[in-house]
């Protein structure tokens, strides 16, 4: 693949000169090449298009996801001096802050290039039918990953399809219900064209790297967008489609290899930085003081006894008499021996996914079985069977916060999908020195954004 990461970071600085990057709802008219249907005259140039999104991946701080969301919930301590991050922690954004402007920017930017990708592979004749196909599963799964992102952090957002700028600078903001159509739609139709298997750099030969969208990371990206829809049958449905493939597996003899690169746990990976591995690496694990986070008491007391995770992902480090605690599911700090990446799709997930959507149709027995998996691998006692719906939902609120700690934001997310942001957050914002607003279960749009498109509307107590 590597060569086709050579072209798209060329092709990147064609699309996105500094001076011209920053606005991605709003787009000028597109001069470069990447529109171009020469880009698209054979499987080499299209493969090399969308290659230049996964190129910008490989470079994007994957790990603010984690940092940021995690300061907006119960899970981190903030030591960062840096206004952008005291303003997370305090859950008191400002309509100019730099990571706010970041995720929506950055998910816009890939959801333009996935448009383009699309409309550059329907009018070219070039690419090869099998390709093609692939390249069209793998362009609208990235469009439905950043929407997914996108409608959970603002709401209502802009629903764009197409790289027609002159509409796109004007658009209003989409309901919310209306963009989760469209990622179903998307992700449809990106079970239906991608490959089962993961496929290298020429989208058609197999590989163990597990860094390009499989059938599996569509199906379970669906499972997720199902519960946000409340949509409990089909929620069950995505996530039992991979369960059974009988392709992934929890990783058990050793805790600390779950992230580790091509795990047998991983659906879909990104490799970010061969500097020092991954972002997530390099900013969590602590040498000294935290120079950002640390994890909160709140965070560390909900961990049962003799829980394998407590043991194996978290860090602990002592600085005079004080003892710091960080989240070390990725192990590696600095090196550049590549041996993690970022983990985005985990299989472990799958069974808190099914988990939920089975309580909710009232089937406890089958609940239970999924957690107590996930229990199992955690060497915690099993659950009973006469956990009533109540007591089940409570438990799986409980295993998602304590297996999916620190990772793409997910406490954060459960909250807000669950309806139990308001109840968390009025009890824990007031340890972090402000008083909750439930307004703030969603992120300002930024500032730019209003001041660029007068359609454009604010969200409340902004």
């Amino acid at each position: 693949m590597r060569k086709f990461i050579i072209q798209a970071v060329i092709l990147i600085a064609l699309v996105c000169p500094l001076s011209s990057c920053k606005k991605f709802v709003r787009v000028d008219p597109p001069t470069n090449v990447l529109l171009g249907t020469a880009v698209y005259s054979n499987d080499g140039g299209a493969i090399a298009a969308l290659s230049s999104v996964y190129a910008r991946m490989a470079t994007f701080n994957t790990m603010q996801y984690s940092r940021a969301m995690g300061y907006s919930s119960d899970e981190f301590n903030n030591f960062s001096t840096n206004s952008n991050d005291i303003q997370f922690f305090t859950n008191g954004l400002l309509t100019n802050n730099a990571y706010v402007k970041g995720f929506w920017n950055d998910a816009y930017f890939y959801i333009y290039q996935a448009n383009a990708l699309l409309e550059g592979l329907q009018k070219s004749p070039g690419v090869s039918a099998k390709v093609n196909t692939q390249l069209q599963g793998e362009a609208k799964f990235i469009r439905a990953f950043y929407y997914y992102y996108l409608v959970n952090q603002f709401g209502d957002v802009p629903l764009v399809t197409s790289t027609d700028y002159a509409t796109n600078a004007l658009m209003p903001r989409t309901p919310a219900l209306d963009v989760v159509k469209q990622i179903i739609a998307d992700l449809k139709d990106a079970e239906a064209n991608l490959s089962n298997n993961y496929l290298g750099g020429d989208a058609i030969t197999t590989t163990t790297e597990k860094l390009r969208p499989t059938k599996a990371a569509a199906r379970f990206l669906l499972s997720r967008t199902y519960l946000y829809q409340k949509d409990w049958a089909n929620a069950e449905a995505a996530a039992t489609a991979v369960i059974s493939t009988g392709v992934y597996s929890l990783v058990t003899a050793d805790l600390t290899k779950v992230m580790q690169k091509n795990s047998i746990e991983a659906i879909w990976q990104v490799s970010t930085n061969s500097t020092f591995n991954t972002n997530e690496g390099y900013y969590f694990v602590a040498l000294s003081t935290p120079a950002y986070i640390s994890l909160s008491t709140s965070l560390l007391n909900a961990f049962e006894p003799n829980d394998k995770r407590r043991t194996n992902w978290v860090g602990s480090i002592n600085v005079g008499s004080t003892t710091y605690y960080y989240p070390y599911k990725y192990r590696i700090q600095n090196s550049t021996t590549v041996s993690e990446y970022v983990m985005v799709l985990r299989y472990a997930e799958l069974f808190l996914l099914r988990a939920e959507a089975y309580a909710q149709q009232n089937k406890l027995t089958e609940a239970i079985s999924d957690l107590n998996t996930i229990r199992t691998r955690a060497g915690l006692p099993l659950l009973p069977s006469s956990l009533t719906q109540t007591q089940l939902l409570a438990a799986i609120e409980q295993e998602h916060r304590i297996e999916m700690f620190s990772e793409w934001g997910d406490r954060w997310l459960f909250l807000k999908r669950t309806s139990r942001v308001d109840a968390i957050m009025s009890v824990y914002a007031p340890t972090k020195g402000t008083t909750w607003n439930s307004n703030w279960s969603l992120y300002p749009i930024p500032v730019n954004e209003i001041t660029n498109d007068p359609n454009m509307k604010q969200n409340s107590g902004y």
